[in-house]
């Protein structure tokens, strides 16, 4: 469309116009993508649609912190993916498969 303003900086614009500060714009898209609110269906973290609850908070902050661990183990595992250690890296990428699962279905339970 043309728009080359990156989408935080609309929101924050947006929030300006509406009179409130960025976390509570913040608070008000997570509390109207928690009841289902959305133009496009994205985004939306919740089973109890609408019905005002912290889940689009929790699985976002979920989400956050294990993108910031799996980065981490990604760079552990790094040296070992090329020469002899070729069959270790495989069997550690298959443990932290292994433990992702585990760790998103612990959370959706």
């Amino acid at each position: 469309n043309g728009v080359n303003t990156p989408p935080e900086e609309i929101m924050l614009d947006k929030a300006q116009l509406l009179g409130i500060t960025a976390p509570e714009m913040t608070v008000l898209v997570g509390g109207m993508r928690s009841m289902g609110i959305s133009s496009n269906g994205y985004g939306l973290f919740t089973d109890n649609k609408n019905k005002l609850t912290n889940d689009y908070f929790k699985t976002s902050l979920f989400f956050i912190i294990f993108y910031a661990v799996l980065s981490e183990i990604i760079q552990w595992f790094l040296p070992y993916r090329e020469g002899d250690f070729i069959d270790l890296f495989f069997n550690l990428l298959g443990i932290l498969v292994i433990f992702w699962k585990k760790i998103f279905f612990f959370s959706r339970a």
